[in-house]
């Protein structure tokens, strides 16, 4: 088992970032220009790859699931938002992908982590959180939360409004992988795109094989891993499958439609 740093977590030996709180346990990191000298997340103020919310180590969520201080967003099944709802009116949970569509995907078993798992809003400069495993925050300070769960790197400037994340761990081939899935979504169409536009800039420019596949959708292959990411409207929605290299576009393109 590999001890996270930071947290104290013990996690799967075969594990690049800690599932608690995200921080890198092996994974390489990227060169130091690439890192912004500010260990806290970058303003959103700025479209500089730099800046990028997405940009990590191990590929374009970097900022997003391993930097020095940060968080993962490791939540395991992500429940649906009412964007402008109270903060605690929260749907039931559903995950994003199930085990069962994760297995007949990318085959091997999968396991949902509910201790892990939330679905997060913002109403009137507060934050509610629900958690799968039935554990709850209501009207919090949303600063109590930034490194904790996504607003570590989707802050209420950043236009967020809602956000269901889920992880998975499993077994393919003896071999130990897990799934990040996550849905972000924006009070316009403008600050979402923004933040896509971030993530896509980081992929193209970083150096790790990269796919333009659409207008709004991009994969990315990078340590060992396999990313997708697109946008809809107000919304951007991500997969990273860590331990697969180099799947194919049609097995993410799958797994991000699955929700």
């Amino acid at each position: 088992m590999k001890k996270c740093p930071v947290c104290g977590f013990e996690n799967n030996d075969t594990a690049g970032f800690c599932s608690r709180c995200g921080s890198p346990l092996s994974a390489p990191q990227p060169p130091p220009s690439s890192q912004p000298p500010n260990p806290y997340p970058p303003s959103y103020g700025s479209n500089a790859p730099g800046n990028n919310p997405f940009k990590r180590p191990m590929g374009f969520l970097s900022s997003i699931m391993s930097k020095k201080v940060l968080i993962a967003i490791v939540a395991v099944v992500a429940i649906v938002i009412v964007i402008v709802v109270v903060p605690g009116m929260l749907r039931p949970s559903d995950e994003l992908i199930t085990p069962s569509q994760a297995s007949s995907v990318l085959g091997g078993s999968w396991t949902c982590l509910k201790n892990e798992t939330y679905s997060l809003s913002l109403s009137n400069g507060k934050v509610s959180i629900n958690y799968l495993d039935g554990t709850s925050v209501s009207n919090a300070n949303p600063s109590a939360y930034g490194f904790t769960t996504i607003l570590g790197y989707f802050p209420p400037s950043s236009g967020i409004t809602s956000a269901n994340v889920e992880t998975m761990t499993g077994e393919v081939g003896g071999q130990e992988v897990s799934i990040l899935a996550y849905e972000v979504n924006f009070n316009t169409s403008s600050n979402a795109k923004a933040q896509y536009n971030l993530a896509l800039s980081s992929a193209s420019s970083y150096g790790s094989s990269f796919k333009d596949i659409s207008n709004n959708c991009f994969v990315e292959y990078s340590y060992g891993d396999s990313y997708i990411i697109s946008i809809n409207g107000n919304q951007l929605k991500a997969v990273a499958v860590n331990g697969l290299s180099n799947l194919p576009t049609g097995e993410l393109k799958q797994l991000i439609n699955d929700f």
